[in-house]
């Protein structure tokens, strides 16, 4: 684990000044593509595939997702003939025996190099001839120069000397002009004493030149999906690269490593390889003017994206990376109920540039006209409250607690009704899940010192007119966010508290919601002791 996630943490050692208010730039680097195989050189300034590996929705088939992601070449018309799935299967069981009896692998350093390079460039050279096809390309055999520059894709995470193992071509039409072969995706084998993870890695840095040559040509920035595929033999992976507006790579991981011995998931790696050869059948469209192909070039639009620094993510266990991997998992609850609409999940993980740290990545709803606070007008501060309260069932069906619902974590809108029936609806988003928690799960250490201290008045929320008759509990259940729902209630009909709550500024916010919180705790506690003759 803690190797896998060294991809985002490196910021721990140094943390670049924070992004603000500009929009992020990469220059072109000069690392081999190798150097990103073991885990321990960072790829900067993209979507880690961490997030987007915890985010994948459990139910959803590799060949499901990868269907959707290319949903645009329609995948269920044009799918694959079974005939040649079950070809391609066949080539697949062969190679894998073919990689079990290979040279034997002696002592020595040299002959051990020259043992793995055959079985990098059996298997795979054996898999494109399987595919058939002039648009899977191989380098392992050649003695001409497919380095990343002679591929026009010289800038991006590794050098323009970089060399893939094989690459995909698609025809790309230009203005017009006679459609040319271009490379969109990635091919990287190891020999079977490399893990697949090692050789994805590889194919996701080099997919970053990839991307930004498909941009830097004139494909739009959304109709930019590289798709990337590892093999060591055995076990086959694979992932795509998309972009971020205007520019920003980020990966994500399509299937799990698939064992080619196990009949299932080497029916799948068969179906994903020959959806993967109707894709590069499809012709691509530039349709922007093409731009320099040269860094340093502008990688993140921060107008349309708000970043969360890393280093101001709660950590709700005992660790971040734990924490983080709980956040992850969560958020992908939540994206498969009914709440899904209801709440704002990262986008991606952005690692470290030199303009700002490690960061998680969503959209930026205040560009979307969402606002934090609450609205001004008892109507909309009423209709505000049922849209909220409607919201945090679903959560709570879902099986979570926010644990955090202050004002200045719920965004809305207020959407005009032409019908003017009635005046006006209000939609809602609920953020900022760093402290949120499976409904009974225990808190960890972290959580029971912020409300044994600073919080204090949370737990007295709870006790305060019955909400919880058996004591405050050391875990999370849903009177944790009802207590603060039954506050923001009885505000909108104060007035003078209303108004109060109506300011769009985070840190006024809050202030005013928890001296909010105390006038409601001296009115309901006051009224128990009077009730009692305290």
């Amino acid at each position: 684990m803690l190797k896998r996630l060294s991809l985002l943490f490196s910021w721990l050692c140094a943390k670049p000044v924070p992004l603000s208010g500009v929009d992020l730039y990469l220059e072109a680097r000069s690392l081999r593509a190798s150097d990103f195989a073991n885990g321990d050189t960072e790829i900067q300034g993209v979507g880690s595939f961490f997030c987007s590996e915890m985010m994948r929705a459990p139910a959803a088939s590799a060949v499901d997702t990868f269907r959707m992601i290319f949903a645009d070449v329609d995948l269920k018309k044009k799918r694959p003939h079974a005939s040649r799935v079950q070809l391609i299967r066949a080539a697949l069981e062969t190679l894998v025996m073919r990689t079990y009896t290979m040279v034997d692998i002696r002592d020595t350093t040299s002959t051990k190099s020259t043992a793995l390079k055959d079985v990098q460039n059996n298997h795979l050279d054996a898999l494109c001839q399987a595919l058939g096809r002039k648009t899977w390309q191989t380098t392992t055999r050649t003695t001409t120069n497919t380095s990343m520059h002679t591929l026009k894709c010289p800038n991006g995470a590794v050098s323009k000397f970089s060399s893939p193992d094989g690459y995909m071509l698609r025809h790309l039409c230009v203005n017009g002009e006679t459609p040319i072969q271009f490379v969109a995706g990635v091919i990287e084998a190891k020999g079977t004493g490399h893990t697949t993870t090692a050789a994805i890695r590889q194919a996701y840095a080099e997919s970053t030149n990839v991307a930004n040559a498909l941009r830097c040509q004139g494909v739009r920035w959304d109709s930019v999906r590289v798709p990337v595929w590892a093999t060591n033999g055995v076990t086959m992976q694979f992932g795509v690269t998309r972009l971020l507006d205007p520019g920003m790579p980020y990966f994500t991981n399509l299937s799990k490593a698939l064992d080619l011995t196990d009949a299932t998931d080497c029916q799948e790696a068969a179906e994903i390889l020959c959806l993967l050869d109707v894709v590069c059948q499809e012709p691509l469209h530039s349709l922007v003017p093409k731009s320099a192909n040269e860094g340093p070039w502008t990688i993140l639009n921060t107008g349309q994206y708000h970043l969360k620094p890393l280093d101001t993510f709660f950590a709700a266990r005992d660790d971040l990376d734990v924490s983080l991997t709980h956040f992850m998992r969560l958020m992908q609850k939540l994206r498969d109920s009914d709440a899904k609409d209801d709440v704002v999940a990262p986008v991606t993980v952005l690692t470290k540039t030199a303009q700002t740290p490690a960061s998680l990545v969503f959209e930026n709803l205040a560009a979307a006209h969402y606002q934090i606070g609450l609205p001004a007008e008892e109507e909309l501060a009423v209709a505000y409250m049922e849209a909220v309260t409607k919201a945090v069932n679903r959560i709570h069906h879902a099986g979570v607690v926010h644990m955090d619902l202050y004002p200045s974590n719920i965004m809305f809108r207020v959407i005009e009704n032409p019908t003017c029936v009635p005046l006006a609806a209000i939609d809602i988003k609920i953020i900022d899940w760093d402290a949120a928690h499976c409904i009974n799960d225990r808190f960890y250490e972290p959580v029971r010192t912020i409300l044994s201290n600073n919080d204090e008045y949370r737990k007295r929320l709870l006790t305060c007119d019955s909400v919880m008759e058996a004591g405050v509990p050391d875990k999370a259940v849903k009177a944790w966010d009802n207590s603060l729902m039954r506050v923001l209630q009885w505000a909108v009909y104060k007035a003078d508290w209303l108004q109060r709550l109506s300011i769009r500024n985070k840190e006024k916010l809050d202030g005013a919601f928890r001296g909010c919180c105390f006038a409601f705790l001296k009115e309901k506690e006051g009224a128990i002791e009077e009730e009692h003759g305290l």
